[in-house]
């Protein structure tokens, strides 16, 4: 037997729409890592999916707390003091969270790299510990309980693009 199933055209055209409506949406672009510092400690800059931006600083292997967007992934540019010898950075969460691709990357020449974290949707702290050829620094992500906005320590915001 040979069965057609015949599809509104309305259809083909409403999925092609959506198709081509979700391919040509603009993906935020990932912002500048700050220059170093002459302590030659790390510096970084978040893309939130809301394509807000910040730039942070490590001080003595830590950055700064930051708000962490609940379950949803932030595209992070780091950068090291430049190294040829090493080439390559582990990043590994400490508290749940995922790393959205591999948890080893490569560190260019000029120093920078880049990873992807997606805090979990539980309230709490999500550190990511980075490895950078035996120099070790850790990003802190913060969840707030939507229930308790206020109730979590102070913890840097992203600014809107806009």
């Amino acid at each position: 037997m040979n069965h057609k199933i015949a599809v509104p055209a309305f259809a083909v055209l409403l999925v092609s729409s959506i198709a081509t409506a979700v391919a040509q949406s603009p993906q935020p672009s990932p912002a500048s890592p700050p220059s170093i510092l002459v302590n030659g400690s790390p510096t970084a800059a978040m893309t939130f999916p809301d394509g807000s931006s910040l730039g942070v600083r490590s001080k003595n292997g830590r950055f700064p707390l930051v708000a962490g967007p609940a379950g949803q992934s932030v595209t992070i540019q780091l950068r090291f003091a430049p190294n040829p010898t090493n080439a390559s950075l582990i990043a590994a969460p400490l508290d749940g969270g995922t790393m959205v691709a591999s948890q080893i990357t490569s560190v260019a020449v000029d120093g920078t790299a880049s990873i992807q974290f997606q805090p979990a949707i539980q309230p709490g702290l999500y550190r990511v510990l980075l490895n950078q050829g035996g120099a070790m620094s850790i990003l802190q992500f913060w969840v707030a309980d939507p229930q308790r906005p206020n109730a979590g320590p102070p913890a840097l915001q992203p600014s809107s693009g806009n």
